[in-house]
């Protein structure tokens, strides 16, 4: 019966520990996520990103920005003013944790952002790798729920192991 009660207590040791190396693995890899804040200040109040290249298929995902920012083509840009931004932005494909993303395009375009100073923030990087990093999130998440059913698994063993010997 001890050698069950030890066997048990194991089982969650080990799950433990690897739903802890999943954990760990899988947020590596999300907390090397490359996050750009490289802008441009045009003049004023206009600050601007470097120029995108969607010749490939990449993704640009907005991590911080404010609510006078747009993705812009790089033949409109000269163009762009506070006034007139939304009739030049490029709609983004949808949101990822609130955050706007953009995907599918081809061509030069350019984030632009009207505010007192930049708050800007932004990923661009191939679709594989921001794949790469949303199922590290999956790996990180199946690992918290491994570590918590392997302490669950040996706490009760232990408890239960007590309880028998109050009796």
């Amino acid at each position: 019966m001890i050698w069950m009660k030890n066997k048990y207590i194991l089982t969650g040791i080990i799950l433990v520990i690897i739903g802890a190396s999943l954990v760990l693995g899988g947020y590596y890899q999300i907390a090397t996520e490359p996050k750009n804040t490289t802008v441009n200040h045009i003049s004023g109040n206009e600050y601007a990103s470097s120029k995108f290249n969607f010749s490939k298929n990449y993704i640009l995902v907005i991590a911080s920005s404010n609510n006078t920012s747009g993705l812009v083509s790089c033949g409109n840009f000269g163009t762009v003013t506070m006034s007139n931004l939304n009739n030049y932005t490029v709609k983004p494909d949808g949101n990822v944790d609130g955050e706007p993303f953009y995907s599918g395009l081809r061509g030069n375009y350019i984030f632009v952002e009207f505010h007192n100073n930049s708050t800007m923030q932004y990923n661009f990087m191939p679709l594989s790798q921001y794949h790469d990093i949303t199922y590290s999130g999956y790996i990180a998440a199946a690992g918290i729920g491994l570590a918590g059913t392997g302490f669950i698994t040996a706490f009760v063993s232990v408890m239960f192991g007590k309880l028998r010997r109050k009796r």
